[in-house]
């Protein structure tokens, strides 16, 4: 990296912006010289000024991250902008993140299309994720799932983990697609295998409750869970319910163990801290399936649909997906309950 370095740096003071761009990443990653994110952003400004669309994303991503320079979501996406006009894939599908997002730009999910769109085509696997997931929830374009379908196949059949997780809820609920077990089940472990949370917390319901008809297998179960609460991909709803499950499991496997309090499991599979929701202002529900950036599925607070009594919660909604497995979190315990479609369940707590 040193020799790298020195010879980067003779090209990039001669003005050549490819050398400036490769010795701001020497410094951003501190390869052959100390890290040094001041120099980074100095070194891919200076390959930016000439229109370097390299040049000009990374120093994008250094104002998004606050890297050597003050966070400016604003100045990112100036950057970005610039380098997405030359066709530089990245750079537009991070503009697209942005319009997505609503970061230094006003929101706005056509744009966010739009760019995601013109990086998808052109290979880009993370873009193509991103169009995936509007076709899959209509923002920006109308719902439409085998147009989901396609750009998640895109993008899986490149190695895009969260696209393979998503993939296999299209084939386990039938979205897009007839509804497949056996390839539902493929791209969990796909997903699961290059550590996605969520491809890993699915393989778990799979094996906890023996779905597509493989025998039910608790140790197996409690591994997935497991393995699904060790990143930071997990919304802290479907945590909660990994803990829970795996506290559940191991009593069942281990009917002998010391049973552990949700606070001790929790920071030792969840983080440091912990905090349990009063069933009198609020009541978690989440269906079985986790598809990434997807909100949990029911989701009931209080108020006209629900009723608590001293010992009896009534609830009635409507699931918007027909998953007849869901778990309501109630003070740190599971209950189960049938919530597809219009539903109406009594819980005695």
């Amino acid at each position: 990296y040193k020799q790298a370095v020195r010879w980067f740096r003779k090209s990039a003071n001669q003005g050549y912006a490819d050398a400036q761009n490769n010795l701001g990443t020497m410094y951003e990653n501190g390869d052959g010289v100390s890290q040094d994110y001041k120099q980074a952003v100095r070194w891919y400004r200076k390959a930016a000024d000439q229109g370097y669309a390299f040049g000009q994303s990374n120093l994008g991503l250094m104002y998004v991250e606050g890297l050597g320079v003050a966070q400016d979501n604003k100045q990112a996406v100036r950057w970005f902008r610039k380098a997405a006009d030359q066709g530089y894939a990245d750079a537009q599908n991070n503009l697209g993140t942005m319009y997505d997002n609503g970061d230094g730009v006003s929101q706005d999910y056509k744009q966010a299309v739009r760019w995601y769109r013109k990086a998808a085509d052109q290979g880009y696997a993370t873009a193509q994720y991103n169009l995936g997931w509007m076709y899959d929830n209509g923002d920006g374009v109308s719902q439409d799932y085998k147009q989901a379908l396609r750009w998640y196949r895109k993008a899986a059949d490149q190695g895009n983990a969260t696209a393979q997780n998503n993939l296999g809820v299209m084939y386990d609920k039938g979205r897009g697609v007839v509804q497949d077990d056996k390839q539902a089940l493929r791209w969990y472990r796909k997903a699961a295998d290059q550590g996605d949370a969520n491809g890993q917390y699915n393989l778990g319901l799979v094996y906890e409750y023996g779905n597509f008809g493989l025998d039910k297998n608790y140790t197996l179960a409690i591994k997935y869970y497991k393995q699904s609460l060790q990143g930071d991909e997990l919304s802290i709803d479907s945590k909660n319910l990994a803990v829970q499950k795996i506290a559940k499991l191991t009593a069942k496997v281990k009917p002998n163990k010391e049973k552990s309090s949700f606070a001790e499991l929790w920071q030792q599979y969840g983080g440091d801290s912990y905090t349990t929701t009063d069933d009198s202002t609020a009541t978690n529900a989440q269906t079985a399936l986790v598809i990434d950036k997807q909100p949990p599925v029911i989701h009931i607070t209080q108020g006209d649909n629900i009723s608590i009594t001293e010992s009896q919660i009534t609830l009635s909604g409507l699931a918007i997906d027909d998953s007849t497995i869901a778990e309501i979190l109630v003070n740190g315990e599971l209950v189960p309950i049938n919530a597809s479609g219009g539903f109406t369940t009594k819980l005695y707590v």
